[in-house]
C-alpha cells in the first residue's frame, strides 16, 4: 500500500487512480481542499509541515508518494516525514533528472505550471542544475482550478498553452503540475511532453508492484 499525497482532492485521487488501475493498493491524502488554498500554504511552510504532520498521524504507516510537483518543490520532505512513512517518493527527484537529461541540454524548453511561486522554484533547480538551454514558463492557477470544474475545457485550453509554446521554437514542455498529466498525451507537434508526475509513478510501480486488491479509500479534511 502506498499513500498519494498532493495539494487538493483532485489529484490525490488522480495518482491513487493511476495506481489502483495497475495494481498497486493507494489511498489519497490531500493536504488541502483547493488550488487557493494549497498555493497559500507553499508560502508557509511551517503551516504546511505542521498540516502534513496532522495527516499522517491519523493513518498506519506506509510509504507516501508526493504526487503534487509544488508540493514537493515546498518542503524536504525527507528531512521531516516519520521513518514509518518511507520510502518517500517525491518530484524534486525526478525533476532533477530531467534537468540533468542529456537529451535536453543546449535545448529551448518550456515548463506549465500552477503558480509563479513553483515556477520559480522548478527554475532555480534547472539553475542549480546548470542547465545550459532557455526556458520559457507559463503559469496558470486557473487552470488547475479549470481541471476540478470542466477537464474537458480544461484540456483544450492546455492545448493552447503548447500551441504558444511551439511558435518560440521549444524542443520540450514540463507539465509541471500534476493536474496536467496525461498518459495519452506524449507529443504536441514538434514537442516532446514530459510529465514529471508520471514518471514518478511508473518509477513506483516497478518498485511496488504486488497482487493485493485495490480498495478505494479517501483522507477527510478537516
Amino acid at each position: 500500500m502506498i499513500y498519494s499525497m498532493a495539494g487538493t482532492p483532485y489529484d490525490a485521487r488522480k495518482g491513487t487512480d493511476f495506481l489502483i488501475a495497475r495494481g498497486i493498493r493507494a489511498i489519497p491524502v490531500p493536504v488541502s481542499r483547493t488550488p487557493a488554498q494549497q498555493a497559500l500554504l507553499h508560502s508557509q511552510p511551517d503551516k504546511l509541515i505542521e498540516r502534513i504532520r496532522a495527516l499522517l498521524s491519523r493513518l498506519p504507516p506506509a510509504p507516501v508518494c508526493i504526487y503534487c510537483n509544488s508540493l514537493s518543490l515546498s518542503l524536504p520532505f525527507q528531512d521531516f516525514i516519520p521513518p514509518l512513512f518511507t520510502p518517500c517518493f517525491e518530484l524534486r527527484s525526478i525533476l532533477y533528472r530531467i534537468a540533468f537529461s542529456p537529451s535536453l541540454q543546449d535545448k529551448n524548453i518550456g515548463i506549465i505550471v500552477a503558480d509563479t511561486i513553483t515556477l520559480r522554484r522548478v527554475k532555480n533547480l534547472f539553475s542549480q542544475c546548470r542547465f545550459p538551454g532557455h526556458i520559457t514558463g507559463i503559469a496558470d492557477l486557473s487552470l488547475v482550478q479549470l481541471f476540478e470544474q470542466d477537464p474537458a475545457a480544461a484540456k483544450t485550453r492546455l492545448l493552447s498553452h503548447l500551441n504558444s509554446l511551439s511558435n518560440e521554437k521549444i524542443a520540450s514542455v514540463i507539465l509541471a503540475c500534476t493536474h496536467f498529466d496525461d498518459p495519452s498525451l506524449q507529443q504536441f507537434g514538434p514537442i516532446k511532453i514530459i510529465q514529471p508526475g508520471l514518471i514518478m509513478l511508473q518509477a513506483i510501480l516497478k518498485r511496488l508492484r504486488t497482487q493485493q486488491p485495490a480498495k478505494p479509500a479517501t483522507i477527510a479534511l478537516r
